[in-house]
């Protein structure tokens, strides 16, 4: 299967592509699997977000749906069933302090990515979201202690979930929302965050 890569943080990006291609995939147009995503940083309460966090927000998730349209149209006009998986932060799934642009961009992205398994299913084009909780390298060290496997989530972890999604033997997996972040975002009942606000 041909995969695309778009929107995603270099390091996600890498560890994408390495667990794909490990599962006998290769990169390539046009494509039957895309993996789309954004890059927001993390660090600002919802009312600190200024104009221009905003405008990078809206800019960052306007990317990544336009992006899901694209690959979602390009299978369509084809004929071909395909895969396409939207990657969100953790923070989409449970809001921690400090992450609003993140949280609010990947909650949209997951209704899309879920509104989108629906209408397209009956087509053979399978959507699901994959929540990614804090990257080793990308997050704090110490956001590992608030991780119960305690440490950060590795990149290839994302890329192998994603492989594992494309699969012939996840075709019966569509509009679902997986979380790869070790048990990150069950675990934050208490409303603190580990990032800096």
């Amino acid at each position: 299967m041909r995969f695309s890569v778009e929107g995603l943080s270099d390091r996600l990006a890498a560890g994408v592509k390495d667990g794909l291609a490990a599962a006998g995939h290769e990169p390539g147009e046009p494509a039957d699997l895309a993996v789309v995503g954004f890059d927001l940083p993390v660090g600002t309460d919802v009312v600190d977000v200024s104009g221009a966090d905003w405008e990078e927000t809206i800019a960052s998730f306007r990317a990544a749906f336009f992006a899901i349209r694209r690959a979602a149209a390009s299978m369509v006009e084809r004929e071909v069933g395909g895969r396409v998986l939207v990657l969100v932060p953790a923070h989409a799934v449970r809001p921690s302090r400090g992450c609003a642009a993140a949280a609010i961009a990947g909650s949209f992205l997951t209704t899309v990515g879920q509104v989108a398994a629906v209408e397209l299913a009956h087509r053979g084009i399978r959507v699901n979201v994959v929540a990614v909780g804090p990257l080793e390298g990308e997050a704090p060290e110490r956001v590992a202690e608030a991780v119960p496997t305690g440490r950060l989530v590795r990149a290839r972890e994302v890329g192998d979930v994603c492989a594992l999604l494309a699969a012939p033997g996840a075709d019966a997996v569509n509009g679902a929302v997986l979380a790869v972040d070790g048990g990150y975002a069950v675990t934050k009942a208490a409303g603190g965050s580990p990032f800096p606000t």
